[in-house]
């Protein structure tokens, strides 16, 4: 399987910002993890 037809399968907008994306996935880990913290 190419690289190509991987990224096909991914419905994703041409425009995507990945490290965008990467850094709110990370302020939410951070979030929860802070929750579990003061529990």
């Amino acid at each position: 399987m190419t690289r190509d037809n991987i990224m096909s399968q991914i419905d994703l907008p041409t425009d995507f910002d990945f490290q965008q994306a990467g850094r709110q996935v990370l302020e939410i880990e951070r979030e929860g993890l802070a929750q579990l913290d003061h529990i």
